[in-house]
C-alpha cells in the first residue's frame, strides 16, 4: 500500500495485527493503517466511519497463514461492499493444503460475482495469488 499511497494517489484503509508494525508503517503513511486482528473487523462500520463508496477499486488480502486470508475474505465480502478487483494470496508454494483455501476462494468469490482472471500469479517461481475482477466491471479503453 505504500507504493500505491505514493505514486498512485491511494487512498483507502489498511490493517495490522501487530501494533509495533502497524507504527511503523503509520510513521511513513498518510493512510494510517488500523492496528486491528483483520479476521474479526467489522468491515462495514470501518468503511463507513471512513466514507469509502459502496464499490471500491482494489482490495489485497494477504495475511499469515492463509486461513486467516481466507477468513478475512470472508468478513469483507460479508460487509456488502463490492470490489473492482480483488487480489487474494494463497501461497501454495508453501504448503499444499493451501490449496483448499485457494479452491474455497474461487468457489465463494464466483458465487459472489467475481470472474478469475489470474490464476497462481508468480513472484519469481513462486506461485502466490489470484487475481479477481467483479463481473459487473465495465471496462473502456
Amino acid at each position: 500500500t505504500y507504493l500505491l499511497e505514493t505514486k498512485f494517489g491511494f487512498t483507502g484503509c489498511g490493517f495490522e495485527i501487530d501494533e509495533i508494525q502497524a507504527k511503523e508503517f503509520n510513521k511513513v503513511r498518510l493512510n494510517k493503517t488500523i492496528i486491528a486482528d483483520a479476521t474479526k473487523v467489522d468491515y462495514r462500520e470501518v468503511f463507513q466511519s471512513k466514507g469509502l463508496p459502496s464499490v471500491i477499486d482494489y482490495l489485497q488480502v494477504d495475511i499469515e497463514p492463509t486461513k486467516n486470508t481466507f477468513s478475512a475474505l470472508i468478513q469483507v465480502i460479508k460487509s456488502g461492499y463490492k470490489f473492482n478487483v480483488i487480489t487474494f494470496e494463497h501461497d501454495v508454494y508453501s504448503n499444499l493444503f493451501n490449496y483448499v483455501y485457494k479452491i474455497s476462494a474461487f468457489i465463494f468469490l464466483k458465487a459472489k460475482g467475481y470472474k478469475l482472471v489470474a490464476s497462481n500469479v508468480r513472484n519469481g517461481k513462486l506461485s502466490q495469488e489470484d487475481w479477481y475482477v467483479n463481473k459487473q466491471l465495465k471496462f473502456t479503453l
